[in-house]
């Protein structure tokens, strides 16, 4: 019997000081990690690219279930998949051993109001570990990511396009979004 035009409900997870900054330090490598349900292709591909056009400067770990194969060369060194985790007991692992969370997610229809709306899992389990994120521009998380300097919104465009704003990114700037996660309220 609410009058109210619409309510936000987050997805936040259960209150547990212990779990929470998780800070990592950059070492010579930024580590980039994909969790959760690894569907979007588009996002495999311009990980799995990055990893291989700058391996001195990425590391990539996926974590979660794909439904199929990931399609991923164990030749690549700096790649690593974990397999499926039980959440949340596996997740202060996976938050802690990454310096930035990739949260994009398939591309939706023209008019697809969800994708525009809703907030993934990975957007606040980013946050409750205090992590910075990338996000697709226009999605539920870029608003938010945008007005608060707490990740980096990445285009729609080709994989080599995107792969090349990645790789311009430096350590100092993901320690500066960082900061900026970790002054957040709970």
């Amino acid at each position: 019997k609410s009058n109210v035009k619409s309510l936000v409900i987050e997805n936040k997870l259960d209150h547990n000081p212990d779990n929470k900054n998780l800070h990592k330090n950059i070492d010579k490598k930024i580590t980039i990690g994909y969790f959760g349900f690894l569907r979007c292709k588009w996002s495999i591909d311009v990980l799995k690219s990055l990893a291989v056009s700058y391996p001195d400067k990425f590391n990539i770990v996926f974590a979660g279930y794909s439904g199929k194969p990931l399609d991923l060369d164990d030749e690549i060194k700096n790649i690593k998949f974990l397999g499926e985790y039980r959440s949340p007991t596996d997740l202060p692992h996976l938050y802690g051993s990454v310096d930035i969370v990739w949260a994009c997610y398939p591309f939706p229809d023209k008019d697809d109001w969800n994708w525009k709306w809703a907030r993934t899992n990975r957007y606040y389990e980013s946050l409750f570990y205090k992590k910075p994120m990338f996000v697709l521009e226009g999605s539920g998380n870029s608003f938010s990511v945008l007005d608060r300097k707490i990740g980096i919104i990445v285009n729609r465009e080709s994989i080599n396009e995107t792969v090349n704003k990645v790789a311009h990114i430096g350590k100092d700037e993901i320690e500066d979004i960082t900061i900026n996660v970790q002054k957040l309220p709970d």
